[in-house]
């Protein structure tokens, strides 16, 4: 692997706009982490675990990343793509979520949301980009939660994490890279990577409690890329690195339509009822972000009346 000093400078010279040298530190003590092996986990994982720190700006203890682009390319044709484009049917209790034309398979309770920061007890859930680094004052007492990540590879981040990665065949006809699984702690954690670079995309993995290995294991094995002419709802809301969830502004729902017509979808708001919510401000995005969708379909994006 390349030194820390070259990783570093790379992240900060393609990515960077207004970096505080706080920031550029935190990335390279998360590379130094990642070097640092033992532990049962892989030196992949402790770099994805702080993963959209790079191209940050600290504000108020919380280094807020860029959004790295879409990797959206649907570029050739592979053997899915042959016959009627139909939507794929996700293994019983889970769903499809995913970047572009690659997805993965998470549990049906798993939900796609806004990085859930110092909280004691988070969810399970999916997210553009949960690895910024936030000071919380009781850091010892947050629980370590189930989650994606998703990561466009197409930008140095995305390229750094999968230099991590080795080949691992192929998915689709389409070349395929992981991490090495690791799993450890009190609490059974599981810590796993893929990636489909040709695709610009990749996951960064975790599972956490008693099925951690097998829920692990079976993410993995999910992953797919959808036939020409699917894609994904975007799972973020534009440059900036923000998975909208329920309550976000109406500045967000504007960022969020605009990455909807990026990816050549055709995004309708529709205002519904929802207590405590500021009028204008996200609901719900139908279907939900990250899922799979034909090219050009109508997407309803709901915001409070």
């Amino acid at each position: 692997m390349r030194g820390l000093e070259e990783a570093v400078g790379e992240v900060f010279r393609r990515d960077a706009r207004d970096i505080d040298a706080f920031a550029r530190t935190r990335v390279r003590a998360a590379l130094e982490r990642g070097n640092t092996s033992g532990r049962g986990r892989s030196s992949l994982l402790p770099i994805v675990g702080v993963a959209l720190v790079v191209a940050g700006v600290v504000s108020g203890g919380l280094v807020a990343p860029r959004l790295f682009g879409h990797g959206t390319s649907n570029g050739g044709v592979d053997a899915s793509s042959q016959g009627p484009t139909m939507l794929p049917s996700a293994p019983s209790g889970t769903h499809y979520v995913g970047l572009g034309r690659v997805v993965v398979a998470v549990p049906d309770s798993w939900k796609t949301t806004a990085p859930q920061y110092c909280r004691v007890t988070r969810d399970a859930a999916v997210m553009f980009d949960s690895g910024v680094v936030v000071n919380c004052p009781n850091q010892a007492s947050v629980a370590p939660a189930s989650s994606v990540l998703v990561i466009d590879t197409t930008r140095a981040y995305g390229r750094h994490v999968v230099d991590q990665m080795q080949p691992a065949g192929a998915v689709d006809g389409r070349p395929k890279f992981e991490g090495s699984v690791g799993c450890g702690g009190k609490i059974r954690e599981c810590s796993g990577a893929v990636a489909v670079p040709a695709l610009g995309t990749a996951f960064a993995i975790n599972t956490v409690g008693a099925g951690a290995e097998g829920e692990m294991s079976g993410i993995l094995k999910s992953l797919r890329v959808l036939p020409n002419g699917l894609t994904t709802v975007p799972l973020s809301t534009g440059r900036f690195p923000y998975t909208p969830t329920l309550g976000s502004s109406a500045r967000e729902v504007d960022l969020l339509i605009a990455a909807m017509r990026s990816a050549g979808l055709k995004p309708v708001t529709e205002t519904v009822a929802s207590d405590g919510v500021e009028s204008g401000a996200f609901v719900a995005s139908v279907p939900a972000l990250g899922t799979p969708v034909r090219n050009g379909q109508r997407i309803t994006v709901e915001v409070a009346e």
